[in-house]
């Protein structure tokens, strides 16, 4: 299966470098809603966008792009090809760069 999910991969890899998807379906779960239900349950459910490119071994990293309408984190998923970690890496800093996402406050 890790095979045919990788191949999969490389067929998009002629056509483009990096690819960019949800990290998620939803945005974060609040903490409440989160630890008010199964672990695993929450975890496939929010694993959903990331499995196939954790099979393929393909380097990737999710970084936050907007806020939901609850204020929670919603990300995408910058996916590279293999040993293509440095292109995920300033892709991933060129658009934090220019996206601006607000910091969170931190009070002491």
């Amino acid at each position: 299966m890790r095979r045919l999910i990788y191949e999969d991969f490389l067929k998009a890899w002629s056509s483009v470098d990096v690819l960019l998807t949800p990290t998620t379906l939803t945005p974060a779960p609040s903490f409440k809603q989160f630890s008010n239900s199964d672990n695993r349950t929450q975890t496939s459910k929010h694993d959903y966008c990331t499995q196939p490119v954790n099979l393929a071994g393909l380097p990737a990293a999710s970084i936050p792009v907007k806020l939901s309408k609850d204020s929670l984190p919603i990300g995408i998923q910058v996916i590279g090809r293999k040993f293509g970690e440095h292109d995920v890496l300033n892709l991933c800093k060129w658009l934090e760069n220019r996206l601006e996402f607000p910091q969170p406050i931190v009070e002491d």
